[in-house]
């Protein structure tokens, strides 16, 4: 069942002539990119798909211009892919994409007879579903000039939307955690090794954070594992709010434990990001009686490769090395954040390759 967006009317497709101002030029960069995955669990490799049903879209309907755009929560476009000859229309379409977002049924726009636009004399749309909490995504056609929209042309929109949506769908099913909403680790592996690249090529720190519910075994035998499920996702929400880069990567990467990437974060601010985790768990006051906290509690191992280190060990021993410092985190007593050497490791390589 779709989702419809609040405040959002029950007509269906209506004529209207008004609109609405939006911010202009869409950032086209590395900012773009980092919304998709943080936000949808997408990247640019769905636009082939999307050409394909705009084509599709495009024919089907004989309308001068087809277009899927894909708003964040500034309301900027971060994804655009179109068929036809946008012209000087770009900006019109735009606002009109912008005002179908709030009508599920469908908006179809045509300025009034004694204002024409010139630019845009005929634009419908749908609003795509998506996932992601802050963005929302729009098929359309647009033209012009003045023209009909019939039956056959309003089920073609259907249709695409429709297919925008499933891939859309697929593709983030295969990223996130059903009862997190967080990344799986499927996600989170591709990121990591997507993030080693980026910082031994722009030679910046990158760190790992490994966390671990404390005695959860214990929290499911006394709260069972629906307790357990609600416990897990109101975790995932304390980690993720303390996160406010679009590019931080959390996932859940099995069971009760999660795991942090956080890129250009050297050990220091890795070791904030963490005790900020720990406390935002701690400060849920969810009871646990299993526990010598009496509380639910997180344990944190932090890792950092800087620049030097990197070159002499892999993303493996990233994880490695975090792993080892949650080990010792539960080792001494929990509820508490410990840092991991990774220089240590990096010379060890150099011994076993010497």
């Amino acid at each position: 069942m779709r989702t419809p967006f609040i405040g959002a009317p029950k007509d269906p497709m209506s004529d209207s002539g008004e609109g609405v101002e939006i911010e202009r030029d869409a950032d086209e960069g590395a900012a773009r990119a980092a919304v998709l995955r943080s936000e949808l669990g997408l990247d640019e490799r769905l636009l082939p798909s999307l050409r394909c049903a705009i084509r599709l879209l495009r024919a089907a309907t004989g309308v001068a211009n087809a277009a899927f755009v894909l708003f964040g929560q500034d309301r900027r476009p971060l994804v655009m892919t179109h068929q036809g000859d946008i012209g000087d229309a770009r900006e019109a379409m735009f606002e009109q994409c912008l005002r179908t977002v709030k009508h599920p049924t469908g908006w179809v726009y045509r300025p009034r007879a004694d204002t024409p636009d010139g630019r845009l004399e005929f634009f419908a749309g749908m609003p795509v579903a998506t996932a992601g909490r802050l963005a929302h995504g729009v098929v359309c056609v647009f033209d012009a000039r003045r023209r009909p929209f019939e039956a056959v042309a309003r089920q073609a929109l259907r249709d695409a939307r429709e297919l925008v949506e499933q891939d859309i769908r697929a593709r983030q099913e295969a990223s996130y955690d059903f009862l997190t909403g967080l990344y799986n680790r499927r996600h989170l592996t591709e990121a990591l090794e997507r993030e080693w690249r980026r910082a031994l090529r722009e030679q910046t720190p990158l760190s790992v954070l490994a966390v671990d519910v404390d005695h959860f075994k214990a929290f499911n035998d006394t709260y069972g594992h629906r307790g357990g499920d609600e416990a897990l996702r109101a975790v995932a929400a304390q980690l993720r709010a303390t996160l406010h880069r679009p590019a931080d990567v959390l996932s859940r990467t099995g069971g009760e434990e999660f795991l942090a990437c956080l890129g250009a974060t050297d050990s220091n601010g890795a070791q904030r990001a963490a005790e900020s985790m720990r406390r935002a768990v701690a400060d849920l006051n969810m009871a646990h009686a299993g526990s010598p906290h009496e509380r639910l509690t997180v344990s944190i191992g932090v890792a950092t490769a800087h620049p030097a280190a990197a070159l002499r060990c892999s993303v493996d021993d990233l994880q490695e090395a975090a792993d080892r410092a949650l080990y010792r985190a539960k080792h001494e007593g929990r509820n508490r954040v410990v840092a991991a050497d990774l220089d240590a490791t990096a010379a060890a390589n150099d011994r076993k390759s010497a």
